[in-house]
């Protein structure tokens, strides 16, 4: 049986619960021994009658947690409306309520005075952990969980002045795959619409596109890389200026897939086709990338996976097992569509 089967078929908490007519919150602090929670013997006879008949191991990280628990975690993100961060939230939220854990989300819209503002929210409530997708270079928000000695840890973006544990995707793998890709059909004028440059993760991208430029000694023509936010609200405008350029590129690779799917309805609206005037590429793969018109190629980020390694990590962290300097980096894979096609040859 492989090891994907096998997690599968282990006893969750929540299943236990289920069958003890109890919370998850209820039989791990029964199976903890928490001296704060009074409970009917007849409750506790019942949680483990469920764990005999069920084989339930509990998860040795959690054993370990601190007693005086309220079974609340935090996760920050920055935007509801991009379906990435839904599929991250619902990855996440199985993983630790499974383990006995409610999730409390909230995002930020890319402003670190909300997020202060959130984490205090959450440390009022005496949150137990924090994943913190949000994260800038020089986050001040980083220094004050610090201070507080809050435990937490960052993911899909990394920050210099932390040392928490991070797990994120190789964006710099991604863009060189999704450049290659595009020399390689005959592409040479291609267009970059960053991320919120205050972010490492729009610097390893960008990096990663200048990488691929210098590799083939194709001149990097600044006018091509317009700054952006992750934000839907500006795309539009950052195509309106690219297409305009004298000698426009033509090809475009987009910081997201919201923003590149808001750059084929820009391309569509201003009378060109896609590919055959401009290829666009995104980046994550949302389940919306392929119901486009024509679908988008994209650069695949496994989201469900990010979520269940973020919240592995956070539980280790709230064990208490001294995780600092860890980070898990996970691969980008290329997802080839209809919305890229060889480059005219009168374009070239």
């Amino acid at each position: 049986m492989d090891s994907q089967a096998k997690k599968r078929m282990r006893i969750t908490i929540k299943e236990v619960a289920a069958i003890a007519g109890v919370t998850p919150a209820v039989v791990s602090r029964i199976i903890n021994n928490d001296p704060e929670f009074t409970v009917l013997e007849s409750t506790k006879a019942r949680v483990y009658d469920a764990i005999a008949k069920t084989g339930y191991k509990p998860n040795p990280m959690a054993r370990g947690l601190r007693r005086n628990r309220t079974g609340m975690v935090g996760l920050i993100i920055v935007d509801f409306t991009n379906p990435f961060y839904g599929k991250l939230i619902r990855s996440i939220q199985d993983s630790v309520e499974r383990e006995g854990y409610a999730c409390l989300v909230s995002e930020n819209m890319e402003d670190n005075a909300r997020t202060r503002k959130l984490v205090d929210l959450y440390l009022e409530r005496q949150m137990e952990g924090l994943i913190l997708c949000t994260a800038t270079e020089n986050d001040p928000v980083i220094d004050y969980l610090e201070s507080m000695n809050e435990k937490y840890i960052l993911a899909t973006r990394r920050a210099v002045n932390s040392k928490a544990p991070y797990v994120g995707f190789n964006n710099e793998k991604g863009m060189r795959d999704a450049m290659e890709y595009l020399i390689a059909l005959g592409h040479r004028r291609i267009g970059h619409i960053t991320g919120f440059m205050d972010t490492v993760a729009a610097h390893e991208r960008l990096n990663g596109y200048r990488a691929i430029l210098q590799k083939y000694s194709i001149p990097l023509k600044k006018e091509y890389i317009i700054y952006g936010d992750w934000m839907v609200g500006n795309a539009q405008k950052c195509v309106h200026t690219l297409l305009q350029l004298p000698d426009p590129p033509t090809a475009i690779i987009a910081c997201n897939d919201v923003v590149a799917i808001s750059a084929l309805n820009t391309v569509h609206e201003m009378g060109l086709r896609v590919p055959e005037d401009i290829s666009l590429i995104g980046f994550n793969n949302i389940p919306e990338s392929a119901n486009t018109f024509p679908p988008l190629t994209t650069i695949d980020s496994p989201t469900e996976i990010l979520g269940q390694y973020a919240a592995e990590l956070l539980l280790k962290v709230m064990s208490s097992e001294g995780l600092e300097d860890t980070e898990q980096i996970i691969d980008t894979k290329l997802i080839v569509r209809g919305s890229t096609g060889p480059c005219r040859s009168d374009n070239q």
